[in-house]
C-alpha cells in the first residue's frame, strides 16, 4: 500500500444489517465516487483536483492507457463497491462527472505507469485534515486492477477501491481484519461501526491523532450517511 493490519480483538459492531438496497437512493446532493477504467492524460500537480485530472502522486504528466478489464469482472466490482457504501450519501459511478466535486479512483495495470517503484497495489493522497471534516473533495487515487487473482480476485478489488477512498479522505489504517481500511486478508470488510487500534503490522498512534477510529463514523462525518 502508498499512503503520502493486523488482527484485532475488537469486535466488529456494523450498523447497517438490512440488505442491500434497504438505505434507499442517495440524495440530489450526494458526493460522488468515480470509478475509471479508461485512464486519460493526468498532470503534475497540487492539491489534488479530479475535476482537472491534477494529481501529486505521479511523478510527471502521464497518458495513461485503460486498465486490461473485463466487463463482466467490472460490473462485478462496480455493484460490490457501491454495496460497502451503501450506508453512505454516496453515488458510485464509472461515468466522470466533469466539474463537479468528485473523489476519482483509477485502475491501472501496474504501478510503474505512475512513475511508483515496488509492488504497491494503492495510491492515494492522505492529509489529517479530512479529519475535521475538510478532506480533499476532489482527491484522485490509483488502484492497480491485477492485483491478486482467482476467484476472490475482485473481492480484493472492490476492498482495495475502497480502502484507496478511505485514505484519499483522511481515514487511518487499522488493525481490524474485518475493516476496510486494514491490511489483511478476510472474506468480506466493511467500514466498521467500532474503535480499532490504528496501525498497519502493529499498534500505533493514529496519525492524524488519538488511538482508535471508527472507520463507519470518520467516514460519516465527510460525506453523510443515508441510514444506521
Amino acid at each position: 500500500m502508498v499512503a503520502c493490519g493486523d488482527n484485532a480483538t475488537t469486535p466488529d459492531a456494523k450498523v447497517v444489517d438490512t440488505g442491500p438496497g434497504a438505505c434507499g437512493p442517495p440524495s440530489t446532493a450526494a458526493y460522488q465516487i468515480f470509478l475509471n477504467r479508461a485512464g486519460g492524460a493526468y498532470v503534475v500537480g497540487s492539491p489534488d483536483d479530479s475535476r482537472t485530472n491534477t494529481t501529486a502522486i505521479i511523478t510527471q504528466d502521464t497518458m495513461l492507457a485503460p486498465a486490461t478489464v473485463m466487463d463482466a469482472d467490472w460490473s462485478a466490482v462496480l455493484a460490490c463497491v457501491t454495496q460497502k457504501l451503501e450506508p453512505f450519501d454516496v453515488a458510485v459511478t464509472d461515468v466522470d462527472p466533469g466539474t463537479a466535486d468528485h473523489a476519482e479512483i483509477v485502475m491501472i495495470d501496474n504501478i510503474n505507469e505512475i512513475g511508483l517503484p515496488g509492488s504497491a497495489v494503492v495510491a492515494s493522497p492522505f492529509s489529517c485534515a479530512g479529519s475535521v471534516g475538510a478532506f480533499d473533495r476532489n482527491a484522485i487515487s490509483f488502484v492497480v486492477w491485477t492485483f491478486g487473482g482467482g476467484s476472490g480476485a475482485n473481492d480484493d478489488r472492490c476492498w482495495l477501491i475502497a480502502q484507496a477512498l478511505g485514505t484519499g479522505m483522511g481515514l487511518d489504517f487499522v488493525m481490524s481484519c474485518a475493516d476496510v481500511m486494514s491490511d489483511c486478508a478476510a472474506s468480506s470488510k466493511t467500514f466498521t461501526n467500532s474503535e480499532a487500534m490504528c496501525g498497519l503490522f502493529s499498534a500505533r498512534d493514529c496519525l492524524c491523532g488519538g488511538t482508535t477510529q471508527n472507520s463507519f463514523e470518520s467516514l460519516a462525518a465527510r460525506v453523510g450517511v443515508k441510514c444506521r
